[in-house]
């Protein structure tokens, strides 16, 4: 599981064999999310994270929505526009 991001209690990762939509996974002490970039920040799925930590795991795909998907492409290599 590549991480990408650890920050504020936050890892921010992707699993080794990923599909479409471009999303990324967060887990954090609270619990752990799923959270789609493209076409828009999108919760897939919330299991145990308070709505103070969902917040701010957005807060952070929305800083770092461009680098995510940067590290997407350059991990999986298809789909890239």
């Amino acid at each position: 599981m590549p991480t990408l991001l650890v920050v504020f209690g936050y890892r921010f990762y992707f699993f080794l064999n990923e599909h479409r939509p471009i999303h990324v996974h967060i887990k954090a002490k609270g619990g752990k999310a799923k959270i789609e970039l493209e076409p828009d920040i999108r919760v897939v799925y919330n299991k145990g994270l308070k709505e103070q930590e969902l917040s701010k795991a957005i807060e952070i795909c929305n800083l770092y929505k461009e680098e995510f998907i940067a590290a997407w492409y350059k991990r999986f290599g298809y789909g890239e526009n």
